[in-house]
């Protein structure tokens, strides 16, 4: 028999009559939350009044309910989806700013969830220090440097310049312990290579050919992502 889920335990079958249903015979829920089923259409049989052998046919359409539980939820799935998005806001800012403060917000999520489940104290805190420290420290550079070229002061300039590199440098080492970290927990060695990658062609970048890199370390990126199946708790490491 057809029918549609309508609420929570409750189906409603193309004959007319609407069954309960306990959460343990839908056969193929896998990952998906309780709350997305509403609006499923499913198969099933029935005894009694209530249906058994349930198979999800058909997901429920997208809405608003469904895209905030994805963005709550830490099951590996919605961490992929949400870290492929998070990744195309990321590299399309010249289209609208504010795609870069969504991917922001999607990472921040995102490793915070994978934090909680790896049971790791440094995960979270190690992707967090490189972001601060490159913004802070560039705009500082750039605010420093700018005045010393206005002045003519080449002392200033150069102070300026220091102070972006060691930004640089900084935020480099703690986004490679935070690679490192994930590609653990996560068991995918393509972070790890995509970070090197990544550093390599921000360093040519003036040759032309760092742009090419760069690209290669986002489909890594997103590769590993795809392939994600398990999170390792840190003891477990």
């Amino acid at each position: 028999m057809q029918g549609k889920i309508i609420a929570l335990g409750l189906i409603s079958g193309n004959d007319g009559n609407r069954y309960t249903y306990k959460l343990e015979d839908i056969q193929n829920l896998k990952s998906m939350q309780e709350k997305l089923l509403i609006g499923a259409e499913v198969d099933f049989t029935q005894e009694n009044g209530e249906a058994k052998s349930i198979y999800i046919t058909k997901n429920a359409a997208p809405s608003l309910e469904s895209f905030n539980a994805m963005l709550s939820s830490s099951e590996i799935p919605d961490l992929r989806k949400k870290a492929i998005i998070a990744y195309i806001c990321l590299y399309i800012p010249l289209i609208n700013a504010i795609t870069a403060f969504v991917a922001l917000f999607l990472f921040i999520i995102i490793n915070k969830s994978l934090a909680t489940l790896s049971h790791s104290k440094t995960l979270f805190r190690n992707f967090l220090i490189p972001t601060i420290i490159m913004f802070v420290g560039f705009f500082i550079a750039v605010i420093v440097a700018g005045i010393g070229f206005g002045t003519n002061s080449q002392s200033l300039a150069a102070i300026g310049m220091i102070i972006a590199i060691v930004s640089f440098v900084g935020a480099i080492w703690f986004r490679y312990q935070y690679t490192k970290e994930l590609a653990h927990i996560t068991n995918q060695p393509y972070f790890m290579y995509a970070f090197y990658i990544e550093v390599i062609g921000v360093l040519t970048a003036f040759l032309g050919i760092g742009y090419l890199l760069v690209i290669g370390a986002l489909i890594l990126r997103i590769l590993a992502w795809v392939r994600l199946s398990e999170i390792k708790k840190v003891e477990q490491i």
